[in-house]
């Protein structure tokens, strides 16, 4: 394609999105690079639709062959992080709707971030103003529309680490409301991402907890979880750790890999440990009993779990 013709599907392409003009867009792209640089500033189309909050242009874009979710512009920032930015921005712009469907359609499409400003300027400014609404949201929206790992790190580090700057009185909710992406992770990827959800407890216990008990019953739920999805804790320090808070838990994750498992427990962890296992369940052909076993929902009956919690009546 010549350069003259290039440019010209360029400003063609640019004004569809201006304008909202979806379909004028998707027959553009028939013809034209859906990656393509718009400005010096190396902003993509989907750049440019996140960017106005042009939200039937970021579908059509999304459902385009080849749409490039990784692209960075000048900043090094990826659409999702400028769709972070968007959604604190805008909450008092009449586009603030936009704004969050943009940010969940980006999550749901298997978007990733690539620079960690833009967690860390929404989470920072939103402890610092005591932007309770806006955190939760925030935490909600990756609890519904995200798998992402890197979500998840960035978003612990970054309530761990301005903490700090809070004033209100709503800390232990920002992480036990977190907590529940990190389940959610747990139950949804595959084993071997178990040691990187592991390398982000710390920043649930080393923060600033208003009631000891919620930490503890925390602590104690992540560990039994990742424990029973098949995790084997060899590590003597992490054995003590436990202990200062249940000796019944640490006591229980040294037992539990030495055991012999009954055989649903081993069948579910082997379905477990298979990387393509959720391509093939459909819970709609799956009895609702074993269905429930796999999503561990016999162990969700037994929540909450505190230091004096049995662990012998978890039964495998």
């Amino acid at each position: 394609m010549a350069s003259g013709q290039r440019t010209d599907f360029s400003s063609q392409v640019e004004a569809a999105i201006i304008n909202n003009q979806a379909d004028v867009l998707e027959n553009l792209l028939q013809q034209a690079d859906v990656n393509m640089c718009l400005n010096n500033r190396r902003d993509s189309p989907l750049f440019l639709a996140v960017k106005l909050s042009r939200r039937a242009v970021v579908r059509t874009l999304l459902s385009s062959p080849g749409c490039d979710l990784g692209h960075q512009n000048i900043n090094y920032y990826s659409p999702l992080d400028l769709a972070l930015v968007m959604v604190y921005d805008n909450q008092k712009e009449p586009r603030q709707s936009a704004c969050w469907d943009i940010l969940e359609l980006l999550l749901e499409a298997g978007a990733e971030p690539a620079c960690p400003d833009a967690m860390l300027y929404v989470v920072r400014t939103a402890l610092k103003l005591n932007d309770d609404q806006f955190i939760l949201r925030l935490i909600c929206t990756l609890i519904d529309c995200s798998t992402s790992l890197d979500m998840h790190t960035l978003l612990l580090v970054k309530l761990h680490r301005n903490q700090p700057l809070y004033s209100g009185s709503n800390s232990d909710e920002f992480l036990l409301r977190a907590s529940d992406f990190t389940m959610k992770l747990i139950k949804a990827h595959h084993k071997d991402a178990l040691s990187r959800i592991i390398s982000c407890f710390p920043y649930y216990f080393d923060s600033h907890w208003e009631s000891r008990e919620g930490k503890e019953s925390l602590f104690i739920k992540l560990v039994v979880y990742v424990t029973i999805f098949g995790w084997k804790w060899k590590d003597q320090a992490d054995l003590s750790y436990m202990a200062r808070v249940s000796p019944d838990l640490a006591q229980w994750c040294y037992q539990l890999p030495r055991a012999v498992p009954s055989l649903t427990h081993a069948c579910r962890l082997a379905l477990s440990s298979s990387p393509y296992s959720r391509q093939f369940i459909i819970p709609s052909r799956i009895p609702h009993i074993l269905l429930n076993y796999l999503n561990f929902s016999d162990i969700d009956s037994l929540l909450p779990f505190k230091p004096s919690f049995d662990f012998s009546s978890i039964q495998l």
